[in-house]
């Protein structure tokens, strides 16, 4: 639901900056040139879900910078600390995480405006722990299940590499301060395992389905730093 709300408010401050910045066309003179430098946001999700849930941690920012008119290096960078319950056994997952490629922005803007429409490459790579906290039995043809197991088991210095397709908004809603939301879909390329136990979930990767796929969400607020102007 968190989700929903915060999409619907980032498209409504979309559709009402088209309009300011239409009045804004009608009314004064407007820039002529892009703005290139570097622009640092928060992934403004992992912060809230971490108010509403707190067994769920986690922090990431954002950077790119603008190397070409509608092309972008981009980075991530991020942690998190969470705990999972599934049905016959509970874990925490801590580990850190960054990932690194390219936006293009297929947005052709109007004059003076600096909005993206856009699809991106990353590459991701990611160093975590399990530590699983209590297991439950469960034997095949059993009744009952049997005691839980809650003597702490590590597994230690694993890594996860993959490469994932991204697809995003950035509105300018006030003078080099963007609200940006994306979707990014995830293929794991490599990853270490340890002995009798799944990575269902990795930091960067978010939970694994069985085809070692995952899905990620992004909520940015950003602000630009303009280290140079060249003409459009």
């Amino acid at each position: 639901m968190l989700k929903y709300i915060i999409s619907f408010l980032l498209l409504s401050s979309i559709t009402m900056m088209g309009q300011i910045n239409t009045e804004v066309q009608d009314s004064i003179p407007l820039p002529k040139h892009h703005k290139y430098g570097l622009r640092l946001g928060l992934d403004l999700s992992k912060p809230l879900h971490s108010i509403v849930d707190n067994q769920n941690k986690g922090i990431e920012i954002t950077a790119d910078y603008r190397i070409k008119s509608n092309l972008y290096i981009a980075a991530e960078i991020g942690a998190t600390d969470r705990t999972s319950d599934e049905d016959y056994f509970n874990f925490t997952t801590k580990g850190a995480y960054i990932k690194a490629g390219l936006n293009f922005n297929a947005y052709k803007n109007w004059l003076g405006m600096q909005n993206e429409i856009f699809i991106g490459l990353r590459y991701g790579f990611s160093s975590f722990n399990h530590t699983i906290n209590s297991i439950t039995p469960n034997q095949h043809g059993a009744y009952f299940t049997g005691d839980p197991i809650t003597e702490p088991i590590e597994y230690d210095s694993l890594t996860a590499h993959w490469a994932e397709f991204i697809f995003g908004i950035k509105a300018e809603t006030l003078k080099n301060v963007y609200l940006g939301f994306s979707v990014s879909l995830k293929g794991i390329l490599s990853e270490t395992e340890p002995d009798n136990f799944k990575n269902i979930y990795i930091p960067g990767v978010n939970s694994v389905n069985l085809n070692n796929n995952g899905v990620g969400f992004n909520y940015t607020l950003s602000y630009l730093i303009p280290f140079t102007k060249k003409n459009k």
